[in-house]
């Protein structure tokens, strides 16, 4: 998704929001250092995410700190959990279960820190459904058997996805993991996958190699390139997959899960603000 006019107050939004998670006393020139360190940033990136991945870490340079939001990433899954175990969804049923992994899209600390509050928000986001539901359309397009690659974003959803993967691998189709390769906000990583048990589920874990989501922006290993390449189509969870892969062509199907957060990503798929969406493109 290519940078929009409401792309920088996000941005600055989403700035703020990581300066008070630190509590830090001495906030302004932090602020102003990273304001600045990532103007240029706005003549020559295609994407938003690429921004907001830099403003991060800068923020975490000049903080010294890399990885201040690992409670709540530990938080959110073992919510998620809770919330599971109380709402499951029958193996069989792969819709609902798309749906589940969605609204859990709305578990993001670039938006809220406090994973309680944001699962409050949880069934009401389930209960909206999806406004624009491409899934039936992706699958139709993909051969038997099939290998995907799903692509996570945000603990805490990552429990949805694991459901997800289950019930895929219950269909016959093989999946290939990309998580982050660093710490980034409460993004899922190697480390929260093993926790989760995607290891007994998926073929291979992969990670982008950086904190940045889209892969394509790093120097994959050549092999892990390769694999990726033969896949037969992708699934892509959340805002900043959306940001970077969305307006690159690809050869194979992807599906785009997400929670329309903002205008630019409502307007992606002409839905309203806040819900749920499960988009081709």
């Amino acid at each position: 998704m290519e940078i929009q006019p409401e792309c920088p107050s996000c941005v600055s939004l989403q700035l703020m929001r990581t300066i008070q998670h630190r509590n830090l006393a001495n906030w302004r020139p932090i602020m102003a250092e990273t304001l600045v360190s990532t103007a240029g940033f706005w003549q020559s990136a295609d994407n938003p995410g690429l921004i907001i991945g830099q403003m991060y870490h800068r923020v975490n340079q000049l903080t010294d700190c890399q990885d201040p939001y690992r409670e709540q990433r530990r938080r959110a899954n073992q919510l998620a959990e809770l919330y599971w175990q109380r709402h499951p969804v029958a193996l069989e049923n792969l819709h609902h279960r798309l749906l589940y992994a969605t609204a859990g899209n709305i578990i993001d600390a670039g938006l809220n820190a406090n994973p309680e509050e944001s699962f409050s928000q949880l069934d009401q986001a389930i209960g909206q459904k999806f406004a624009h539901d491409d899934s039936q359309k992706f699958f139709d397009n993909l051969p038997t058997p099939a290998t995907l690659l799903y692509i996570t974003d945000n603990s805490g959803e990552a429990v949805f996805d694991r459901e997800v993967v289950r019930s895929l691998a219950q269909r016959g189709y093989r999946i290939i993991l990309m998580v982050r390769g660093n710490p980034f906000l409460n993004d899922m990583t190697r480390v929260e996958a093993e926790e989760l048990g995607f290891s007994d589920l998926v073929d291979t874990i992969y990670d982008t190699g950086t904190a940045l989501a889209g892969f394509d922006l790093v120097p994959l290993e050549p092999r892990t390139r390769q694999a990726i390449e033969r896949l037969d189509g992708w699934i892509l969870k959340g805002i900043a997959n959306l940001e970077i892969q969305s307006h690159h062509p690809a050869s194979v199907p992807r599906l785009f899960l997400y929670r329309a957060k903002c205008p630019p990503t409502a307007r992606l798929a002409a839905v309203p603000w806040n819900s749920n969406v499960a988009w081709v493109g």
